[in-house]
């Protein structure tokens, strides 16, 4: 059957729209809310401020407590930015891995445990644990605990909103795990304070995770620029104290 001209100069039409489109525009998806993605909104606003004509769309990723990449490989979104477990490998998937993000014990500043100088993990065993929704996290808190032949306490909350867990945190009463990013730009803010525990595991890793084979628009090829240039900034030493730093050292006798 021949198709119409008219039907024919419609459809070029379209896809003419469609290219220019694309063009103009860059869908971004993340596993984690963009809030809790820091180098996210930082890339995004380097891109738009320098191409103004840019609209970007940020859509979560399906449920955070997995790691399905289904709308990647759906090919609605261009790339997800997100949090890797340790091992994880896909072959349909390529990942470069942005900086390795450690994971700190964190309270609110009103919490009686923020004065203490002294802390192990044993010791929060009966605290009210905030957990976190994302596999990763959790696994990480699990692997700390297990590692050091504790059982794993039950969580009071399980929430995937940083915003509801810095609100809880600041109450004094809660504890849980940030990663090292994102106490960047909450600590001050939210008043939380870091607890001198390690934890003991390998910092899980953020990274880009693109489909094999696809050609990336000039747009995005773009804004993956932005983002690896805000990573390569917030992989510079953190100001927050680790730890193992606020140890404080025994006099001799």
């Amino acid at each position: 059957m021949v198709e119409q001209p008219a039907r024919a100069l419609d459809r070029a039409r379209v896809v003419e729209a469609r290219q220019r489109s694309d063009e103009q525009a860059a869908k971004l998806v993340t596993s984690e809310f963009p809030h809790r993605s820091p180098q996210h909104p930082a890339a995004i606003e380097r891109l738009t401020r320098r191409r103004p004509q840019i609209v970007v769309d940020v859509v979560g990723a399906g449920s955070p407590a997995t790691l399905e990449f289904r709308e990647l490989r759906e090919r609605t979104v261009d790339l997800v930015l997100s949090r890797i477990p340790r091992g994880f490998a896909a072959d349909d998937l390529h990942l470069e891995v942005l900086f390795h993000d450690p994971n700190r014990v964190v309270v609110g500043a009103r919490s009686p445990l923020a004065k203490r100088r002294k802390l192990k993990l044993a010791d929060l065993m009966q605290e009210p644990w905030i957990f976190p929704a994302t596999q990763v996290t959790r696994s990480l808190i699990a692997e700390a605990f297990e590692g050091q032949g504790l059982e794993v306490p039950r969580e009071k909350v399980s929430a995937g909103s940083i915003l509801l867990r810095n609100r809880l945190l600041a109450s004094g009463r809660f504890v849980t795990v940030l990663p090292d990013s994102v106490l960047r730009y909450n600590a001050r803010q939210w008043s939380l304070k870091v607890l001198p525990v390690d934890l003991g595991v390998t910092p899980r890793s953020v990274a880009i995770v693109t489909l094999k084979n696809r050609t990336v628009s000039p747009v995005v090829a773009q804004f993956l620029d932005d983002v690896r240039a805000v990573a390569k900034a917030m992989s510079a030493p953190s100001p927050l104290p680790s730890p193992r730093a606020r140890k404080t050292t025994q006099p001799s006798n």
